[in-house]
């Protein structure tokens, strides 16, 4: 099989951890370069993707994966599905909702992991990959007293960090799966306008959680880059007026200013509230370990299957 998933510019925790977590399961079966595609954590089911790195796939292998509220694929013959990550992918591609099989990154439960750094009795925040280019994260968490998990370092040292922590605040999502299958209390956030609501409900749906994404302002503190926003601005108004790509560019950030110190000292505050409210949350220990055994008898049926294929 060949594993296709998100390749960030640089390093992003959620899309990594395919590479680092199948190979534990799969490491046979991966090394064959047999024009069967495996598609497993992320919001990669898309028309898009399908159209540029699929189309010419004898077989398109899914497990676990989601699909966000657009750009939902065509779905062919060729494609055999053993669980997608909620009930809101299963509802958006036809299938019926027993395929639904959580998110694979719970099978961080049944593997090795790296050594915790030092356990800390402390909360510590992780943004999204992309949000890291906004803001000095790492000044902003000691104002608010938690500690910066920055999603853009290798896996086994993204995993050496959460586990450190008594709690998380996270905006990237995979920050709050990884919490939960390791039973770390965590809570949600938003930042970036292109925040991506539905593969949060997907996932969490898939969990029986219920709890509030709380938003944080969003603010640019580094120099605005006048053309890019620009062209955002553009898409923007295209979307809002011409209904063009309306889910896609209407949430396109537009700072034409950078954010001032009072607003650098508002974002920490907000954190430290999250922080003290004391709202953290986990799904239960018994719906874990029902979507574990569910993850883990596909992935023992999907070798089965694929060996007796060969």
């Amino acid at each position: 099989m060949i594993i296709e998933y998100s390749r960030a510019k640089t390093y992003n925790f959620g899309d990594d951890l395919n590479l680092w977590l199948w190979s534990n399961f799969f490491s046979d079966e991966l090394n064959k370069k047999d024009n069967i595609y495996f598609l497993g954590i992320g919001t990669i089911l898309s028309q898009s993707r399908y159209d540029k790195y699929l189309h010419h796939a004898d077989k398109i292998i899914v497990l676990s994966s989601g699909c966000s509220d657009r750009d939902i694929p065509k779905i062919s013959k060729k494609w055999q599905f053993y669980g997608v990550r909620g009930p809101r992918t299963a509802a958006k591609l036809g299938l019926d909702q027993s395929y639904v099989i959580g998110d694979g990154a719970y099978l961080l439960r049944k593997v090795s992991l790296p050594t915790p750094i030092q356990k800390k009795s402390k909360t510590a925040f992780i943004p999204h990959h992309r949000s890291e280019d906004y803001i000095d994260w790492d000044t902003v968490c000691k104002k608010a007293d938690v500690d910066f998990i920055s999603a853009k370092q290798p896996v086994e040292d993204f995993l050496s960090q959460i586990q450190s922590y008594d709690s998380i605040i996270t905006e990237a999502m995979h920050g709050a799966i990884t919490a939960d299958a390791l039973r770390i209390p965590w809570k949600a956030v938003s930042f970036a306008p292109n925040f991506c609501n539905e593969k949060w409900f997907d996932f969490m749906e898939s969990m029986d959680i219920k709890t509030d994404i709380i938003p944080l302002k969003f603010i640019n503190q580094n120099s605005s880059n006048l053309s890019k926003n620009i062209l955002n601005g553009t898409k923007y108004l295209f979307a809002k007026y011409f209904n063009i790509k309306k889910e896609k560019w209407s949430k396109l950030p537009v700072t034409f200013c950078k954010a001032s110190s009072t607003e650098i000292i508002q974002l920490s505050d907000s954190i430290k509230r999250i922080k003290d409210s004391n709202s953290f949350i986990l799904s239960s220990d018994e719906k874990v370990d029902e979507i574990t055994k569910k993850l883990m008898f596909q992935v023992q049926k999907l070798k089965q299957e694929y060996s007796i294929s060969l």
